[in-house]
């Protein structure tokens, strides 16, 4: 029995029909999901380090040289000295020095101020933080000024030295070994004696 023939129409609606089937289905596909894209940046600023002593970083200038001796007073340290030459030391002259550490950085740091002294003739100099006690050195100072913590962005501290020349060695709290004799040989010696004092400070950050 031969089959029945289709129409060429019945052959062309088939294929539409299918072709219409094909295309529901990859937009059903397309429809039935949600996508997204999102780029996000972020970023940090480092910390900004920088701790001064009387104005000079020393993140580039870690060792301050200073004249403690620039201004000279008798030796309670604040009453003006005229009887001694300007720039000259003797028996009964004192003077003080400030150092003004600031903490400009971003962070919390501590600070470390070392003071040496070189007097290889002996002048008998003291040295206070208070103009209370005195010592016949820089130890205490130096002892006292290790690790000192400083505030971040404003934090400030001063630090003055007192010196002085107690005019007599029989005075109660002069300087240990001062006598006149010693300190008129050290007033006619041939070359004028020196006492020249280097102050290194060292800023750590707080962890």
């Amino acid at each position: 029995m031969e089959k029945a023939k289709r129409s060429p129409f019945m052959r062309i609606a088939g294929v539409m029909l299918g072709a219409s089937l094909l295309m529901i289905c990859v937009i059903s596909g397309t429809l039935a999901k949600y996508t997204s894209t999102k780029i996000s940046t972020d970023s940090a600023t480092v910390a900004k380090w920088s701790v001064k002593v009387n104005n000079t970083d020393i993140a580039t200038a870690d060792t301050v040289d200073f004249n403690l001796f620039d201004t000279v007073y008798e030796w309670d340290t604040s009453t003006t000295e005229e009887q001694v030459s300007i720039g000259k030391i003797a028996p009964g002259t004192g003077g003080s020095f400030e150092m003004k550490i600031v903490n400009e950085s971003d962070v919390d740091a501590k600070y470390s101020i070392v003071l040496t002294e070189t007097n290889t003739s002996g002048v008998p100099i003291q040295y206070s933080t208070d103009k209370t006690t005195w010592a016949d050195n820089l130890d205490p100072i130096n002892a006292a000024k290790t690790d000192v913590e400083i505030a971040k962005e404003i934090g400030t501290e001063t630090v003055t030295v007192y010196w002085r020349w107690m005019f007599n060695g029989t005075d109660a709290g002069a300087h240990n070994g001062q006598t006149d004799l010693a300190d008129t040989s050290l007033g006619t010696a041939d070359q004028a004696p020196t006492v020249q004092i280097e102050a290194s400070f060292t800023a750590t950050q707080v962890d």
